[in-house]
């Protein structure tokens, strides 16, 4: 579907004061967007295949901003799959599937958004404003998979490297600043719905549950609450969830921030 669309109708059914931006570069997976009551600086507007970043004006009055940047990273060859496999056995083999040759791999959808003269720019302002990292990233963070939890990850410790790359670039992983502790809040976002893997397996084969969706910050602001959301009943998995009232495949993230 055409993101102008889908776009319009999500704008149109939360009504004013909000309105939207869509992305529009990567024309197969068109599904990144910024919405918001607050002032979109197109001026600043972006465009990278996995996203799409814009300047907002927070309040008019004392302009406070922040530098927002949305991302749905590649979905092709997730890791958490290749983890489980027994043919892969070294982390050359877990690499391949956030790097290869083709290009396609989600380090370097990150790479992509890192060196964009924009998201420099962004990055050289992040003492007066503040910049956030929002998305689906498709691939867990390095700060999960981690001794502790080895069990539940096909056996692996790994430092998956977009969340790395982001740490590296000084960022801060919300949802992780707000509940350390792996193994008593694992945060699992993917998924509150697809349990089992594929009618091609009768649903009999465990689908790998894992924290896929982040909101990372840069400057002066502090997370000080951050929690998941998939609706207010019991969700029934896939394929019997048609008739749920949450109507994504993950849980929804939300940070509560504070400015300094």
């Amino acid at each position: 579907m055409p993101s102008k669309l889908w776009l319009d109708d999500l704008v149109e059914a939360l009504g004013p004061p909000y309105k939207g931006v869509a992305g529009h570069h990567n024309v197969t997976y068109a599904d990144n967007a910024i919405i918001t009551k607050h002032s979109i600086d197109n001026s600043t507007l972006f465009e990278v295949v996995w996203g799409i970043g814009a300047t907002i004006t927070l309040s008019p009055l004392h302009q406070r901003r922040i530098n927002f940047v949305a991302m749905h990273l590649n979905y092709r060859a997730y890791g958490p799959y290749a983890a489980n496999n027994k043919a892969v056995r070294t982390e050359a083999h877990l690499r391949r599937s956030e790097h290869n040759l083709a290009g396609l791999g989600r380090q370097q959808n990150m790479e992509e958004l890192l060196r964009h003269t924009q998201f420099q720019a962004f990055l050289n302002e992040t003492d007066a404003v503040p910049t956030m990292i929002a998305g689906d990233f498709n691939t867990p963070s390095h700060l999960d998979w981690v001794e502790e939890n080895r069990h539940l990850h096909g056996g692996w410790v790994f430092e998956w490297p977009c969340t790395k790359m982001l740490e590296g670039a000084g960022f801060t992983d919300s949802f992780r600043h707000i509940h350390p502790n792996v193994t008593a809040v694992p945060g699992l976002t993917w998924s509150p719905v697809a349990k089992n893997t594929g009618p091609e397996w009768d649903w009999l084969l465990e689908e790998p549950q894992d924290r896929v969706d982040f909101i990372f910050y840069k400057g002066g602001m502090n997370a000080v609450e951050s929690e998941m959301y998939s609706g207010g009943v019991e969700l029934q998995p896939v394929p019997n969830h048609v008739h749920n009232d949450y109507p994504s495949d993950h849980s929804a993230l939300y940070t509560l921030f504070e400015f300094n």
